[in-house]
């Protein structure tokens, strides 16, 4: 190895370390897995290069087999702070895949994506400046009725963009192998 290659390892190797002893580092989220190929992303389901995922770690649950979650587990994963904890630590690390239940307001209502599976789309503002894409599958859920401004809770799978990210999987699992998301809008569940 040439001197400056070893030179360069060694700074690299540094600012990692610094990292995880300075920032809490990796220890903001667990391991990373790898899901199945077939578990395709919102970016890969629409083909669009800015959606595409940029990491396959998870915060939820490895494999994306997480158990059907409580309505105890529900009320804490709505908590706001935890929600924005769990975006803003995604976001930072570009990383993807994992489920997150997050409450806000409607932002913007936009057209229905037609292509392929339809899907319902709006803005969530989570936090006043952290927005989010939601792309619900109408193909396997009911259409939730939604303006402006409404407040609605959403569970469903994060996936980084330079954007904010997008929630989508906010729909019951057809084929029964993982938990499925919804959207809650005055105390009606759409999954």
């Amino acid at each position: 190895m040439s001197r400056s290659r070893l030179l360069v390892f060694l700074l690299v190797l540094a600012a990692g370390a610094f990292f995880v002893l300075f920032s809490g580092g990796p220890s903001e989220l667990p391991p990373v897995s790898v899901p199945p190929p077939e578990q395709a992303t919102a970016g890969e389901r629409y083909g669009k290069p800015e959606l595409q995922r940029q990491s396959r770690g998870t915060l939820d649950s490895p494999g994306h087999s997480a158990p059907a979650p409580s309505a105890s587990q529900d009320v804490i994963d709505a908590d706001a702070d935890a929600c924005r904890r769990q975006v803003d630590a995604a976001f930072r690390n570009e990383t993807s895949g994992f489920m997150v239940t997050c409450p806000g307001r409607v932002a913007r209502v936009l057209p229905d994506d037609n292509e392929g599976s339809r899907h319902q789309r709006f803005i969530l503002d989570v936090s006043g400046s952290r927005t989010l894409l939601v792309a619900h599958n109408i193909d396997l859920a009911p259409k939730a009725p939604l303006q402006q401004g409404d407040s609605v809770i959403v569970r469903g799978q994060y996936e980084w963009n330079n954007r904010g990210g997008v929630l989508h999987w906010t729909h019951h699992d057809p084929r029964g192998r993982r938990a499925g998301g919804w959207l809650e809008v005055d105390g009606q569940r759409y999954k």
